[in-house]
C-alpha cells in the first residue's frame, strides 16, 4: 500500500522534501512508518518522537486514536507537525 507523507517545518529537511510517497505492507501502523522513515533518514525517529511533535493521520492526531499502533490503509497521508511560532 502507499502512504503519503507530510512533515512538516524541520522536518521536511530531514525528510528531504515536502511531500512523500511509502510502499508499506498492508496492515502496516504509525510506528511501522516511523521505522521505514527512520531507515531513509537517519535520525527521523528520533526527531518525531518527541511530546511535542504531533502526528496525524487523514487529519486526525493518533494520540485521539491507537498511538503509534494506529493501522494505516491505501492512500491515507500522514501529517508530522513539529512546534512551531511566528506572529
Amino acid at each position: 500500500m502507499r502512504v503519503k507523507i507530510k512533515p512538516l517545518g524541520i522536518l521536511r529537511d530531514l525528510a528531504e522534501g515536502a511531500i512523500l510517497e511509502v510502499e508499506l505492507k498492508e496492515g502496516a501502523t504509525v510506528g511501522d512508518l516511523i521505522e521505514e522513515l527512520d531507515r531513509r533518514y537517519r535520525g527521523f525517529k528520533e526527531a518525531v518522537m518527541k511530546p511535542y511533535v504531533t502526528i496525524a493521520v487523514n487529519g486526525r492526531e493518533i494520540e485521539f486514536a491507537k498511538g503509534f499502533e494506529t493501522e494505516l490503509s491505501d492512500g491515507s497521508v500522514v501529517a508530522f507537525l513539529p512546534p512551531y511560532a511566528g506572529g
